[in-house]
């Protein structure tokens, strides 16, 4: 049965201070908003309570401010009396008042008071040679951070450059074993990322374990008949004294830079062009798998660095070149350097790369037969590579015989191993060449090492 007040009984009511309703609301209704408070995203359940005289008229539930959503906008009930259950979403924070309505009429309300969410502060911290992935869009290199409201689930994922390795997190996604740490959000939080140089060599590098190599020129004047240059007759001064080199193990890139290589560098920002001169590999659309030439000492220091590399020093190049077996003075031996071991100009055969003359570069790694004793290639020919090393033609005189770095300073640079235009005997694994680094010679590449 309906319950009916009528005017003087609520005048009465109103005099005693028993009326709670509020204004505009019908007591035949009632609303029930749980919770009153709530924050950004948290559900209130509606409870309305009816007692009328039909069920044809739908009950109106409206917000309003506009501060979230219903789950339902309208119900029409099944009997004269009994409850509707809604529910109400708040996204953004500010008061607001819930009404339900019925023939345009308010029939009971409640105030909601929505409060914003908690903002806490995510950041994260980089040691080493690599990003983190987290709430904003960008990568994370040192130290980075974000505001973030409670209960967010955050992702970090951490990403080594080439040559690194991920090492673990900490803080709070310390207890994460893999690249990827998850963590909810419920109070200002930093997580660490560490990197460190990898265990594993790249796909390019080859293992060159500690050991001692035969540094410099071997006057030797045994020579096959039908390949003189197998003799060395004179060593120059700068290849001189002979000595036996101790280094510390090392790696080395088994294949020199290749255009396809340097131009990745060049599209991510870390890298210049080369020299667009006559001969350039790097403006030839054909020469991906050639090396990249045509690159000054700083350019090849700048890409190797951005590899997580370096560049070989000048002892590491040669112990690469020749091993440590022997005083060998080409990178497969003393056999005669003939076309099928390197592109050079060889005394027996002529000019290894195709016309027109002088010659050109060929893909890297195009003569297998010729590789050194740890399996690098094209460290006979194709195109001189510049070393870490400054030059001084006295330096086997005083250089130290464990782990030589060569001169403090110097005008020059050295680059190894000669090129397409050099005589095989200029691709001798001993042969250094000064040059100026800001030479971009057709006939200058690099390889990296680490």
């Amino acid at each position: 049965m309906s319950l009916r007040v009528t005017s003087t009984q609520w005048a009465a009511l109103a005099v005693l201070g028993i009326a709670t309703a509020h204004c505009g609301d019908d007591p035949s209704f009632s609303l029930d908003c749980s919770p009153l408070t709530p924050t950004v995203g948290e559900r209130v359940s509606l409870t309305l309570g009816y007692d009328v005289d039909s069920v044809s008229t739908p009950f109106e539930w409206v917000d309003t401010i506009g501060l979230g959503t219903f789950e339902a906008t309208s119900a029409t009930p099944a009997a004269n009396a009994g409850t509707l259950s809604n529910g109400f979403t708040p996204d953004s924070a500010g008061t607001t008042t819930i009404e339900v309505r019925r023939d345009m009429d308010v029939v009971a309300s409640c105030v909601l008071q929505v409060t914003a969410l908690p903002v806490f502060n995510v950041s994260v911290n980089v040691v080493g040679d690599g990003s983190v992935a987290f709430a904003s869009e960008d990568d994370c290199r040192t130290a980075c951070q974000e505001d973030v409201t409670v209960d967010t689930e955050v992702t970090f994922v951490a990403s080594p450059d080439a040559g690194w390795e991920f090492d673990g997190w900490s803080g709070a996604c310390a207890s994460s074993t893999s690249t990827a740490a998850v963590v909810t959000v419920t109070e200002d939080i930093t997580c660490g990322a560490t990197f460190v140089e990898s265990s594993a060599p790249g796909p390019n590098e080859i293992e060159v374990p500690a050991g001692t190599f035969q540094r410099g020129c071997v006057v030797d004047a045994t020579a096959d008949p039908a390949c003189p240059e197998t003799a060395t007759t004179v060593c120059t001064g700068s290849q001189t004294p002979t000595a036996l080199i101790t280094l510390s193990a090392f790696r080395i890139d088994r294949l020199e830079v290749t255009v396809a290589d340097y131009r990745a560098c060049v599209t991510a920002g870390d890298c210049t062009p080369p020299s667009n001169a006559d001969g350039c590999n790097y403006f030839d659309a054909n020469r991906e798998q050639h090396p990249v030439n045509c690159v000054t000492w700083a350019q090849a220091d700048v890409y190797c660095t951005a590899q997580g590399q370096r560049l070989p020093t000048e002892a590491e190049w040669e112990m690469a070149a020749r091993g440590t077996q022997d005083a060998r003075r080409f990178p497969w031996g003393d056999a005669c350097p003939v076309c099928t071991l390197g592109n050079y100009f060889s005394t027996v055969e002529g000019r290894c790369s195709p016309p027109p003359a002088p010659g050109s570069t060929l893909p890297v790694g195009s003569h297998p037969d010729g590789e050194s004793p740890f399996g690098a290639l094209d460290m006979a020919g194709n195109v001189y590579e510049w070393v870490a090393d400054y030059f001084d033609a006295n330096y086997y005189e005083m250089s130290p015989s464990t782990d030589p770095l060569g001169p403090a300073s110097g005008t020059q640079r050295v680059q190894r191993g000669g090129s397409f235009r050099a005589t095989s005997n200029d691709a001798r694994v001993f042969n250094r060449r000064p040059m100026m680094p800001t030479t971009a010679s057709e006939e200058s590449g690099f390889r990296c090492a680490r």
